[in-house]
């Protein structure tokens, strides 16, 4: 395989490696750390939706606590060890909760919108929510863990699988379950309940949180799902090719600071600040 491939050998791989996770840091680490704060505050008074959000904030300050050793990396490279493994890991598993996790709240309010009646009904209440968020993070890291056991004497430095196939059905696996069967979950759900309520003139705070819902999800998560096409699938690497994984990688990570329109349309609903 190209050189080009190694290790972001390339001049602007290694400089957007150094600055672009930075202000993420900073300002994932802000955000996320307040709306921490905000949740433990008002705990008393947590809805379903509290705890779905709670859980995303927790897997982004899972993430952004290891983001530094990353930009550590990109000047002075660390040796691909079980460490790295470790750290890889919070990358995969930060992504699949916020996934999942935002599939559960747009599943969670269609159901309240569209079938209030029902959701009394089915009981779906803070236990029922807090018992998904388990299974949620289960899953999350069975995905990791698959993914480092395939990635098993794989990688070529600290943060880089080398550029080969994913073997096993575990990039079916990634990209079917992990993004397109969220994706058309949150589309439908979001629709429906926009469709209800303009028709109803009711709720609109529940418009915001979908929308921006699925906004996000779209934005942080398509371009690496097909980056992993790309790069997992791909027969020969080029400098276009490697430079759109390492800009789609980073914008995946950037979900850390966008969840912040969430936690803003949340707090403002029920915290008045």
């Amino acid at each position: 395989m190209a050189e080009i491939c190694n290790c972001s050998n390339t001049m602007e791989g290694s400089v957007f490696q150094k600055v672009a996770y930075i202000p993420v840091f900073t300002a994932g680490l802000l955000l996320n750390g307040f709306a921490v704060y905000i949740f433990l505050r008002g705990r008393s008074g947590w809805t379903e939706t509290h705890v779905y959000t709670f859980s995303l904030a927790v897997a982004n300050c899972a993430l952004l606590l290891f983001l530094p050793v990353r930009t550590y990396d990109a000047f002075r490279r660390l040796a691909p060890d079980t460490f790295c493994t470790f750290l890889v890991s919070t990358h995969y598993l930060n992504m699949y909760v916020s996934i999942f996790t935002r599939t559960a709240i747009s599943v969670h309010r269609c159901v309240a919108v569209n079938f209030p009646m029902r959701r009394r009904a089915w009981g779906l209440q803070k236990p029922v929510a807090g018992a998904v968020c388990a299974l949620i993070w289960a899953v999350a890291v069975a995905l990791s863990a698959a993914f480092n056991w395939n990635s098993a004497g794989s990688l070529n430095c600290c943060y880089e699988r080398k550029w080969e196939p994913l073997r096993n059905g575990l990039f079916e696996l990634l990209v079917v379950v992990g993004f397109f069967i969220p994706l058309g979950v949150i589309t439908a759900c979001t629709v429906r309940t926009v469709f209800c309520v303009l028709r109803c003139s009711r709720a609109t705070g529940v418009v915001s949180i979908m929308t921006v819902n699925l906004v996000v999800f779209a934005t942080c998560y398509s371009p690496i799902h097909w980056a992993f096409f790309l790069k997992f699938r791909a027969t020969s690497c080029s400098s276009l090719v490697y430079s759109f994984y390492h800009v789609s990688e980073w914008m995946a990570t950037t979900n850390c600071c966008w969840d912040a329109l969430a936690y803003y349309f949340l707090f403002k609903k029920f915290f008045y600040i």
